[in-house]
């Protein structure tokens, strides 16, 4: 069924919105949070199988701090795109895209790697 616009019938209710933001700036935030956990496991599992850590911050995080250190470094991305949201809404919704974007890509990678690695493993 077709709403009109500016319809406000099918939103979601005024605390998510607050919260999260309009639909766009909330899609952005819901990939880039599964993203980042997605990549956290990633990276645990092929740390755990001997490979190091590819990204120059996430190398100097996980050598400062650990697995800890990584999971830091994501909440710090998050927190950012959070902020520069609610300042500016325009920039923080760039800023999460691209990091939405180079986070899915890593995790792609990490997943492909650790194919690969598995079936090494396997012969």
């Amino acid at each position: 069924m077709r709403t009109r616009v500016g319809s406000t019938e099918g939103q979601c209710n005024p605390w998510l919105t607050r919260a999260f933001g309009g639909p766009l700036a909330r899609r952005i935030k819901v990939v880039l949070v599964i993203a980042s956990i997605a990549d956290l496991a990633t990276t645990a599992l092929a740390l755990s199988l001997g490979a190091p850590e590819q990204s120059p911050g996430g190398a100097a995080a996980l050598a400062a701090a650990g697995i800890a250190g990584l999971v830091a470094l994501k909440l710090l991305a998050i927190a950012l795109v959070w902020f520069l949201d609610k300042v500016w809404p325009a920039v923080g919704r760039g800023v999460g895209g691209g990091l939405a974007c180079v986070t899915t890509a890593a995790v792609t990678w990490n997943v492909y790697m650790l194919g690969s690695a598995g079936v090494r493993l396997a012969r």
